[in-house]
């Protein structure tokens, strides 16, 4: 439950802010009564789920890599890690602390022969996965975002995707670049949030399944666009990856997962504090379909 207690004292930072707003004053506290006990049940529902849930059996001799990432969201990195850790498909997780004011080792205790754990000395953009990926060779990896929390099930049942189907990329959630007259101006052109679907989509985002090949795939998709290293992309190393495979990714329904409290809190979301986020996406996409020749 830290996790859960850390991530709305955090959130909680900005109550102040509608005390400033005329005739809000005191109504602001039902709602976050009624907000915070339906999170911490939530919570509760999920790690009694996990931890009566069977572990998920062996897939043989196939191995999974994870990578995962965190900026300032390290509270939830100890409940992630000992998800996958659980699984015993899992070769390796590799945490990647982004953030130079923390010390990763701070808040991850487990003692794991599997758990590989890294403080970067400079601020680090998330592309920094795919560079962590190559480092760490595999046939198949997994990369989630340090504001979703998965089943150990959901994660063999992506593992199982994306076996069957190594050509595509797969997760749970992504956009669809469906052209800027559909959607409003803010969005600049894409749908979001797609989810609990099975289905194909654009972009992944949150939670993606990829090879090997995806992955050298990603490099030259770099390099053909110019950019630098993937330590220095902050936005849009979604985008690239899911022009690596040989059609659009997939998405699968899987069932309800839990979420960070501080999923799009405006002072950690990415999405919320990078200006022109979504048409930098966009104009990534575009230039995207014109080198893959979509």
């Amino acid at each position: 439950m830290f996790f859960a207690f850390s991530q709305l004292a955090r959130a909680y930072r900005n109550v102040p802010i509608f005390f400033r707003k005329p005739g809000v004053g005191w109504r602001v506290f039902p709602f976050i009564f009624t907000y915070t006990k339906r999170y911490l049940s939530e919570v509760v529902r999920y790690q009694k789920q996990v931890r009566s849930s069977p572990t998920p059996p062996s897939m043989g001799e196939l191995r999974l890599t994870v990578i995962l990432i965190s900026y300032r969201r390290v509270a939830n990195m100890a409940t992630l890690t000992e998800n996958f850790l659980r699984l015993p498909f899992v070769e390796r997780v590799v945490v990647s602390n982004n953030n130079p004011k923390y010390r990763i080792r701070d808040w991850i205790r487990n003692k794991d022969p599997r758990l590989i754990l890294i403080d970067q000395h400079k601020k680090t953009g998330p592309g920094i996965r795919f560079d962590l990926a190559r480092n760490y060779l595999s046939d198949y990896y997994l990369t989630v975002d340090d504001d979703i929390f998965l089943t150990p099930e959901q994660v063999h049942q992506l593992f199982v995707h994306l076996v069957d189907q190594p050509t595509y990329l797969h997760g749970i959630f992504g956009q669809q670049y469906v052209g800027r007259e559909q959607v409003p101006a803010q969005f600049s052109g894409w749908k979001c949030s797609i989810t609990r679907s099975n289905t194909e989509v654009d972009v992944l985002n949150r939670v993606y399944a990829f090879t090997q090949q995806h992955l050298e795939t990603y490099f030259q998709r770099i390099s053909d666009l110019g950019l630098g290293e993937g330590s220095e992309i902050f936005n849009g190393e979604d985008v690239i990856l899911s022009a690596c495979g040989d059609g659009r990714p997939h998405i699968h329904d899987l069932g309800p997962w839990l979420d960070c409290i501080l999923e799009g809190d405006p002072g950690i979301a990415l999405h919320q504090t990078t200006p022109a986020f979504m048409v930098e996406r966009e104009a990534l996409h575009l230039k995207l379909q014109s080198l893959c020749g979509a």
